[in-house]
């Protein structure tokens, strides 16, 4: 009489969700890792999400126990291997401001800059010492006195300078006011390239004198 054979466990009801909604996550958080800079950190969560439901499911397979962790230990593995050399990289930005008092002859030109009484100089070095090129790099940058006008002194190609956000009549101690932002400038860049250094001059309102200084001035 021949043997019968052993019926399988039932699957267990949650499995195929978990794989679904495992796949779907991880391969929309790889698009968004690569394609959508602005939604990082939302697609390394959704990456993770991605994985715990992969690993979790398989756990729950109906499979003998050392196959269901031998391919949650791959699951895991897989993981760690992408978190370490592709989301976790490290990528420093070597940011070095000099700020200057900027007396500078009116109606000179500072590196295209036409300057202008009551103006200050701040100038910013951004290098890239590693060996990757550095794609969307996108930086704001606050100065404690407002933003007159920035320039590149650097030849970084397609590079982006603007204000934030523009207010009139700045008192900045001198005859004419000055056009400025109190909320400084954005750089955008599609591309710094790798063992790079960007250079930026920006005109600043000069900062107010002190009373103690007004005084001193005064009597001299």
């Amino acid at each position: 009489m021949p043997r019968k054979k052993k019926a399988e466990p039932p699957k267990h009801p949650a499995v195929d969700y978990l794989e679904r909604i495992g796949g779907g996550l991880t391969f929309v958080s790889l698009v968004s890792l690569y394609t959508y800079p602005q939604f990082y950190w939302w697609g390394v969560g959704a990456f993770y999400a991605g994985f715990a439901s992969l690993a979790t499911g398989v756990l729950l397979e109906s499979w003998p126990v050392r196959y269901r962790i031998a391919v949650c230990v791959l699951w895991v593995s897989i993981a760690a291997l992408i978190s370490l050399n592709i989301i976790f990289v490290s990528a420093p930005l070597e940011i070095v401001p000099l700020a200057q008092s900027g007396d500078h002859p009116e109606g000179s030109d500072i590196n295209g800059i036409k300057w202008e009484n009551g103006m200050s100089e701040l100038r910013i070095l951004l290098s890239n010492h590693t060996p990757y090129d550095y794609d969307d790099v996108d930086i704001s940058f606050t100065p404690n006195v407002p933003t007159r006008e920035v320039v590149q002194v650097s030849k970084v190609p397609e590079m982006s300078l603007t204000l934030i956000e523009k207010v009139g009549d700045v008192d900045v101690n001198s005859p004419d006011p000055l056009y400025a932002s109190g909320k400084g400038f954005r750089m955008r860049c599609p591309k710094l390239p790798k063992d790079t250094t960007a250079e930026l001059l920006g005109a600043l309102v000069m900062p107010p004198i002190p009373r103690a200084d007004r005084n001193i001035t005064r009597a001299a």
